[in-house]
């Protein structure tokens, strides 16, 4: 019963990497370097043309697209920096003359010496190309790549390939599961302090004056920007200098923003982070609700 699974498993596979060469090499799509997530994310934009759309780091990268309403289309995924985040929006802008709202991390990272090094834009293009294998010119003039080919790509590497590669992994012993990756307390802690005392350390000027003028680009095209500071876990603030936030509170301040929304301390559950700023699963879905109201007049 066993062999007869695994046979299965394999000719499954086989299927599935037969559909993924045919949608990447011999219909010409580019998801033949496994960077789908970047493309995804920019094809489906030019596909929606959504009034609005959110962008920031991972923070904002991880929240699944049917967790914000319909009109808000996030764009987050490979925007690791604000100067990449301001190609991004240079990218909607080009692809959607209409976009009306801009909803912006301004989480305390982003304005922090942390973030400094990729806020340099030939560095961020450097990294696009070498990890997107994307130009900034093909990225204003991406071709509508079709529909069906995306849909087929995604299936076969969450539902065969992943499904293939996770039970071998697990065979092996190569699989670490969550439970194991939190097992120690201690490193966990020493590696949070560090997190949240690198995330804070100085104020990066590169980084406010690109804020600044990321907001005017999007003003002179009658967008509005919305800034967003998302959860980030009860333990924070007991690593956090507390003399630095407000430093940076007042850097955020001096943006004059449309409007800040602020979800900072939302939450006091521990569970619904994975870290001492990101969302667990449940996290997210606990967020959803808040995110729903996001884009409301």
């Amino acid at each position: 019963m066993m062999k007869k699974t695994y046979i299965l498993k394999i000719m499954l596979f086989v299927v599935g990497f037969a559909l993924l060469l045919y949608v990447t090499v011999f219909r010409h799509n580019p998801y033949l370097q496994f960077r789908s997530g970047y493309y995804i994310r920019l094809e489906g934009y030019v596909e929606t043309r959504s009034p609005a759309i959110l962008l920031g780091d991972s923070h904002a990268a991880i929240i699944p697209q049917e967790y914000l309403p319909p009109d808000v289309y996030n764009l987050s995924y490979g925007s690791d920096g604000i100067q990449e985040m301001f190609v991004k929006v240079q990218f909607a802008f080009h692809h959607n003359p209409g976009l009306k709202t801009v909803f912006l991390s301004v989480d305390d990272q982003m304005f922090s010496l942390y973030r400094e090094g990729i806020n340099n834009q030939e560095i961020i293009d450097e990294i696009r190309q070498s990890k997107f294998e994307i130009t900034k010119n093909r990225l204003f003039n991406m071709r509508k790549w079709p529909v069906f080919n995306r849909n087929v790509y995604v299936f076969i590497r969450r539902n065969i390939i992943q499904w293939f590669a996770h039970d071998i992994f697990e065979k092996k012993g190569l699989y670490v599961s969550k439970d194991k990756e939190i097992e120690s307390a201690v490193p966990i802690q020493l590696k949070a302090k560090q997190r949240v005392e690198d995330q804070i350390r100085g104020i990066s000027q590169k980084s406010i004056e690109t804020y600044r003028l990321l907001i005017q680009f999007c003003s002179q095209r009658g967008a509005k920007v919305v800034g967003v500071q998302f959860p980030v876990s009860p333990d924070f603030y007991q690593y956090a200098d507390i003399m630095q936030l407000e430093r940076i509170e007042d850097a955020r301040k001096s943006l004059l923003l449309s409007e800040i929304l602020n979800y900072r301390d939302i939450f006091q559950e521990k569970s619904y982070f994975i870290d001492i700023d990101h969302l667990s699963d449940e996290g997210l879905k606990a967020f959803q609700g808040s995110l729903r109201t996001i884009n409301k007049e």
